[in-house]
């Protein structure tokens, strides 16, 4: 079984965030063509955890990041069980 640890984990989910959300934002907009428009979000808007005091100058942005970390052992072997969480944050 390889390890992987979180860090990377989480590189690779904002990699995948960033390639393909507004592609599936487009798709929904059309899909739905209802008046609401749902904004793309700049490559540079995306947020580990927190905003650590940077001042967030899009509209809108997305926080993502991992909640709820468990150790789970199986005999001599331990695992981790985590949350991944993902926000995204629209001003008016």
């Amino acid at each position: 079984m390889a390890k992987v640890d979180l860090e990377t984990i989480l590189a690779d989910v904002k990699a995948t965030m960033v390639a393909h959300f507004n592609a599936k934002l487009t798709a929904l907009n059309t899909e739905k063509n209802d008046g609401i428009t749902l904004l793309p979000l700049d490559g540079d808007a995306y947020f580990l955890q927190q905003l650590n005091g940077k001042l967030a100058n899009w509209n809108p942005i997305c926080v993502y990041g991992c909640d709820n970390i468990e150790t789970i052992s199986r005999g001599p072997f331990a695992g981790s069980k985590f949350t991944l969480s993902v926000m995204i944050v629209e001003r008016e």
